[in-house]
């Protein structure tokens, strides 16, 4: 299911694990991708905030969008991992080939999601680390 959608990025819902892909727009100059990824933010906040009868778990998939944030939205990706680490939820972080985009998203997860974030190379992998992670994975739980 769509939850959301803008010029650059799309939400979307399945079972419990919300999927926001973010994609590389060149006709968009480094202040449009910023007003996406602050409105990516209110996302977040609204699913962190809903979670877990929305979403338990979410993965940010950037795979295919540009390999270097500029200040503005890496100021913004940080408030949306803040969001999930502060309601205790696993946000997975799903990057592409580029090391220098690896570099920025493992400190954004380091000082923004340090408990409940994770950096993965495929969606499989991340998909993988929120099961694991989930209370009723948990030996002794139900």
């Amino acid at each position: 299911m769509v939850y959301a959608e803008g010029p650059n990025y799309r939400f979307e819902v399945d079972g419990a694990i919300a999927t926001c892909r973010v994609w590389r727009r060149p006709d968009l100059d480094s202040d449009a991708g910023a007003r996406c990824a602050r409105e990516m933010t209110a996302h977040f906040r609204t699913l962190s905030l809903a979670a877990p009868t929305v979403a338990r778990a979410i993965i940010m998939d950037v795979r295919e969008a540009p390999a270097v944030a500029g200040p503005q939205t890496l100021d913004a990706l940080g408030e949306l991992m803040k969001s999930w680490e502060a309601v205790k939820r696993p946000v997975a972080v799903v990057v592409g080939p580029a090391p220098i985009q690896a570099l920025q998203y493992r400190r954004l997860v380091a000082q923004h999601a340090a408990h409940y974030g994770g950096l993965f190379s495929d969606p499989d992998s991340a998909t993988r680390w929120i099961e694991q992670r989930s209370p009723s994975s948990r030996p002794g739980s139900r």
